[in-house]
């Protein structure tokens, strides 16, 4: 009965936790705390990673410990993080605990949305000076290269072109920096370049993956967003004078989108953490990590409380094997590369088809999977 009981308990809260996220996807000023809830959840999925790829015998009695024992559950929003030491209260008043425990929730939150804050911050000084770009040279010309009525027609076209490119590298490396920064917990670490990089290069085929489901995503919120309001009329046979039934569709149409991307978005949370956590491992095997590139926590599982199985160690080829096996290392790993550049290349693109269909200013300036993840309901 006990056992029923806590799983009553565990699935009602949890449900209840992911509403609560759901419900932030609605105001642009709530989605800020929606990112610091998934850093929390993308803790404990790479932890998780870290558990199940263990060789320690019944790793999972660590979510018993008390650093951990918070993780084996959803991500809470009212507790504090599983990691962060809690104040405790003595002996006090009906009074006095109550506020205590109402301050310490509201520094709950306010720790989740300060998180959030400084990762929207840093996300947005790689990416939203792309954002701009397009905005701007929309503008200033990519219409009129339809209609060539001015000289340098090609020229907007051209270096939207070029800032998709630009935005597709910084692509290959915002996914681990999120990660790393929500594991870490301090926004320095979102700019550890070189880690990072060391990182991402033991894991670059499951890179290609990730940004192959972030293109589908971006390929989703344009066909929702704006290919289907553009053809609400023939789709849903509403008459546009008719203001209520209008509004009916469209609250109908959008509460169906937001649905779909908050569990996307969740989706893709949970792969950011088990790319960068596998990354981990592989980096840490090759010995291309050092103890002081983890943080505490980091080493104390991965180096102290886990153990891991050692990579096989061949026999050294010869070097008539080893110069054709290198090029193709090399070659393939070059081909990897450049799919994965070409998919975010494609979610780039994305943007720019859906606002040529249905054009709105301020969807060029957030990209709600990688940025605020905010859905905007269009004005009747």
């Amino acid at each position: 009965m006990t056992k029923i009981t806590k799983f009553v308990k565990g699935t009602a809260s949890g449900f209840l936790s992911s509403f609560a996220g759901f419900l932030c996807c609605w105001n642009p000023f709530t989605a800020p705390l929606l990112i610091g809830w998934m850093n929390r959840y993308m803790l404990r999925s790479a932890v998780w990673v870290w558990i199940k790829r263990s060789n320690t015998d019944n790793p999972s009695e660590l979510y018993t410990s008390a650093e951990l024992a918070e993780l084996q559950n959803w991500p809470h929003w009212l507790k504090h993080s599983a990691i962060t030491p809690q104040p405790t209260t003595h002996n006090q008043n009906l009074l006095r605990g109550t506020l205590a425990k109402a301050t310490r929730m509201l520094k709950t939150l306010w720790s989740q949305y300060k998180s959030g804050l400084l990762t929207l911050f840093n996300t947005w000084l790689l990416t939203l000076p792309f954002a701009i770009c397009w905005l701007v040279i929309w503008w200033a010309g990519w219409n009129n290269y339809f209609t060539r009525s001015y000289e340098e027609y090609h020229t907007a076209p051209f270096i939207g072109l070029l800032s998709m490119m630009g935005f597709a590298i910084i692509m290959m490396y915002v996914p681990i920096a999120q990660t790393r920064q929500a594991i870490h917990g301090t926004w320095q670490s979102f700019f550890e370049i070189l880690t990072i990089r060391t990182i991402a290069k033991h894991v670059r085929v499951r890179l290609l993956f990730l940004a192959l489901f972030y293109a589908v995503g971006f390929t989703g919120i344009m066909a929702g967003t704006k290919v289907f309001p553009t053809f609400f009329e023939q789709i849903y046979k509403i008459n546009f004078n008719d203001q209520k039934a209008l509004k009916h569709a469209i609250d109908t149409h959008f509460l169906f989108v937001i649905l779909c991307f908050y569990i996307g978005l969740l989706t893709l949370k949970r792969m950011n953490a088990r790319v960068y956590a596998i990354g981990v491992l592989k980096a840490l095997d090759a010995k291309d990590l050092k103890p002081e590139q983890l943080c505490p926590l980091e080493r104390t599982l991965l180096l102290e409380k886990l153990s891991f199985t050692a990579p096989k160690e061949y026999p050294p080829r010869p070097r008539w094997q080893k110069i054709p096996l290198n090029t193709a290392n090399k070659t393939g790993l070059a081909l990897v590369t450049l799919a994965t550049i070409i998919l975010w290349w494609g979610s780039a693109f994305s943007v720019f088809f859906g606002q040529f269909i249905n054009l709105s200013t301020p969807d060029w300036l957030n990209m709600p999977l990688i940025q605020l993840p905010y859905i905007r309901f269009p004005e009747l």
